[in-house]
């Protein structure tokens, strides 16, 4: 403190105006807040990846639950397994998502 006062006047100023200027205070918080707005972005897009395959997930067993209880057709061909209609009607639904 004593070399601080022995300084020329507008030199103890401008040591006192710097301390007390926020020039650099938007630079610090922009590079606080940018990640945490960057990591928010990507969690509303992953959120939403997630919840488009859980969609055409459940849509999927949907589907095949749809098929498999469906009753056998009489006059088709002799592969009417409901497996493997429920199967097919799966992978149908998934290919189509």
């Amino acid at each position: 403190m004593g070399d601080a006062m022995n300084l020329p006047p507008n030199r103890c100023t401008e040591f006192r105006a710097l301390g007390q200027s926020d020039w650099g205070a938007e630079i610090a918080e922009t590079a606080i807040v940018m990640p945490l707005l960057f990591m928010f972005l990507l969690a509303i897009f992953w959120f939403g990846q997630a919840f488009h395959i859980y969609g055409a997930i459940t849509h999927a067993a949907r589907q095949g639950a749809r098929a498999a209880v469906a009753p056998p057709c009489a006059t088709c061909s002799s592969s009417n397994d409901p497996s493997a209609n429920a199967w097919a009607a799966i992978q149908t639904a998934m290919q189509a998502a």
